[in-house]
């Protein structure tokens, strides 16, 4: 898939994005690490990762657009959110 089909919304498709990304990584890992545990597996990723440290940062830009949307008196529009992106 190149890009977000019309009819999905674009906060869905990226959380299908990343869901893929995260399966990649983490059965990656558990090829190199077959015992490794769940929460092994994840501690790994979520602090051994450069895929981490960025979804962090999406998430963190994506808080700051959502609360300057909220702090005003109305809902944003998506030109709104996507002037502040």
């Amino acid at each position: 898939m190149r890009e977000c089909p019309p009819d999905v919304m674009r906060e869905q498709f990226l959380r299908w994005v990343v869901d893929d990304l995260m399966a990649f990584y983490l059965e990656a890992r558990m090829a190199q690490y077959p015992r490794a545990s769940h929460q092994e597996l994840y501690a790994w990723f979520w602090s051994g990762t450069a895929l981490a440290g960025l979804l962090r940062l999406i998430r963190d830009r994506l808080n700051q657009v959502v609360t300057v949307c909220w702090s005003r008196s109305r809902l944003a529009s998506p030109a709104d959110v996507a002037r502040l992106a």
